[in-house]
């Protein structure tokens, strides 16, 4: 139900309304991949870059090793968003 639930809010764009069921659904399934995927996209949306690579992290120490490449993807995007935002002008 939270998978489904939280899939409708992230494909209408609202991953602030998806990330807390996602992490519901995932507090009841800790090996549910697939939610863990969407609130990792959702997370890496919302740039909630802590909790998107503790999330990740979670996964590959229950032996889900696909995330650790999701790691790392978390670790870039977060990286390039920090020196674009040290970049960007002020007003």
């Amino acid at each position: 139900v939270a998978e489904r639930l939280g899939q409708i809010y992230r494909q209408d764009g609202r991953c602030d309304a998806a990330v807390p069921v996602f992490t519901a659904g995932l507090q009841e399934d800790p090996s549910a991949t697939s939610l863990r995927a969407k609130l990792i996209e959702c997370l890496i949306v919302v740039r909630n870059w802590d909790i998107a690579a503790k999330t990740a992290s979670d996964g590959v120490a229950l032996g889900q090793e696909e995330f650790q490449a999701e790691l790392a993807r978390v670790r870039r995007i977060r990286a390039t968003d920090s020196t674009n935002q040290a970049r960007r002008p002020t007003r």
